[in-house]
């Protein structure tokens, strides 16, 4: 009897669960219009509000695309909002389709609580923000209107179709000695998905191309730094004024100077500007006083040096009275790690050389390079150092020996550049155990471009007196 009760007590809970799931269920899929007879071009053209937006549908040939059966969500301005557009876009037909197009992304975004800046890629390429009751400022009037294709959303302003950071760059009047240098980046490059393919080369096995096919245009700082042409991603980037540029070139310009080929002009004016995009939107309302570049250089700011801030499709610039990168910033401690060497000064001999990865006493690893035994008097290790500022710098190294090694008494060996006979630098005593890094002395960088250092054993065959171990080597800029 008692088994019977029981069983039915459980099954009234049961369903008295299962109905309460449902109507939440239901609750949570309740929509303010639930008519999905028709499509979302007739559902617009149902609507007194959007005569103007349907217009322009039928206008532009998108009618056609919302009455297919793939699904969209529309953001339709109301007439009062139409009534309101430049004459440069109702009578410029590829800026009209744009508009328009801008106002329509695939897929159903219904609106809701709980969104805080969604941003959707509409079919113009361009991205609007999704708020609970907003797109991109303007203010969803009705929402969730269904059709048998989509959602239909009406808003009071129409969505301009902004530029994006690099269109803003280009077309700008501002910052011309900036804007003069990033265009002076382009270039014309390949992309063989553009490529008309004529036939494999029999030797190579490799396509061939119709001359002049697949051609492109691209930008070096585009491809190497930030692609601010790229409307899936957000920047924040900074324009100087022209007196601030100067001032700024003309701080680096002594760092890049150059017997090589490479422009000293153009490399100073690279390092300049590849420090002024930071991943990420930030707007003068929460804009703190210190910014990370995508290159991790830290950018010094201040609201009061910003002359002017404009929103775009993929985020935000601000025009810059004066920047003031500190030096150390910019020029960053040069490392070479031991265990990363270009070459030696003799294979021809046995040597034992050890890439080794070891705990210091506290407990901390580290990973150099230990030469023992090698038989060579001053036998060296190369390194080299690409794209060095000409600078003094002050240089420091760590290197350990008789950490559970061969090593068991002092030895001596020394860093040279550029010649392994370079003798600016002197001979400096390595203690066994000991862990400290050591300052050799300094060196200065004459010119900018690649740096060769040695690190060179003393001038000795004697096993012991002629090893060679290094963690690592530091250059530390010395900056006015």
């Amino acid at each position: 009897m008692t088994y019977k009760v029981l069983r039915h007590l459980y099954v009234l809970l049961l369903l008295t669960v299962l109905t309460g799931c449902k109507d939440a269920w239901q609750d949570h899929n309740a929509v303010k219009d639930t008519d999905l007879s028709g499509n979302l071009f007739q559902k617009i053209e149902q609507e007194p509000s959007l005569n103007s937006f349907a217009a322009l549908l039928i206008q532009t040939g998108f009618d056609k695309v919302l009455a297919s059966s793939r699904s969209y969500t529309v953001w339709a301005p109301q007439n009062e909002a139409i009534a309101t557009l430049a004459v440069e876009i109702t009578q410029d037909t590829a800026k009209l389709k744009q508009f328009v197009a801008a106002h329509i992304s695939l897929q159903s975004y219904a609106n809701k609580s709980g969104l805080n800046g969604q941003r959707i890629e509409t079919l113009s390429g361009k991205y609007i923000t999704l708020k609970t009751d907003s797109v991109d400022g303007a203010r969803i009037v009705k929402a969730n209107s269904y059709a048998g294709n989509g959602l239909l959303h009406i808003i009071d302003k129409a969505e301009l179709v902004k530029q994006n950071i690099w269109e803003f760059i280009s077309g700008t009047g501002l910052a011309q000695l900036q804007k003069n240098y990033l265009l002076s980046q382009n270039y014309i490059g390949f992309d063989p998905s553009k490529a008309v393919q004529t036939g494999i080369d029999p030797l190579t096995g490799t396509p061939v191309y119709q001359s002049g096919s697949g051609e492109v245009n691209r930008n070096y700082y585009l491809d190497q730094v930030a692609d601010l042409n790229d409307e899936g991603k957000q920047f924040t980037y900074f324009l100087l004024e022209d007196d601030s540029y100067t001032e700024e070139y003309t701080r680096l310009r002594p760092y890049f100077n150059t017997s090589e080929e490479a422009n000293p002009a153009s490399l100073t004016a690279w390092r300049l500007v590849k420090d002024l995009a930071v991943a990420g939107v930030y707007p003068l309302t929460s804009l703190p006083d210190t910014l990370l570049s995508v290159g991790q250089v830290k950018i010094p700011l201040s609201k009061t040096v910003i002359s002017a801030t404009y929103h775009l499709s993929n985020g935000i610039v601000h025009v810059l009275k004066r920047v003031g990168f500190r030096l150390e910033d910019k020029f960053p401690a040069l490392v070479v790690q031991g265990e990363a060497p270009l070459g030696y000064s003799r294979t021809d001999k046995s040597a034992v050389t050890y890439f080794r990865e070891k705990r210091d006493p506290s407990g901390n690893s580290y990973k150099d390079i230990f030469i023992y035994g090698h038989g060579i008097s001053q036998f060296y290790i190369s390194y080299r150092l690409q794209n060095v500022p000409a600078a003094k710098y002050k240089v420091y190294w760590r290197a350990i020996a008789g950490n559970a090694d061969s090593q068991t008494i002092a030895f001596q060996q020394r860093i040279a550049f550029n010649l392994a006979t370079d003798t600016s630098l002197p001979y400096i005593t390595v203690t066994p155990n000991s862990y400290t890094e050591v300052l050799l002395g300094e060196y200065t960088a004459d010119t900018y471009g690649h740096l060769d250092i040695y690190l060179v054993a003393a001038a000795s065959g004697t096993t012991g007196q002629n090893t060679l171990t290094l963690d690592y080597l530091k250059l530390v800029p010395v900056l006015d």
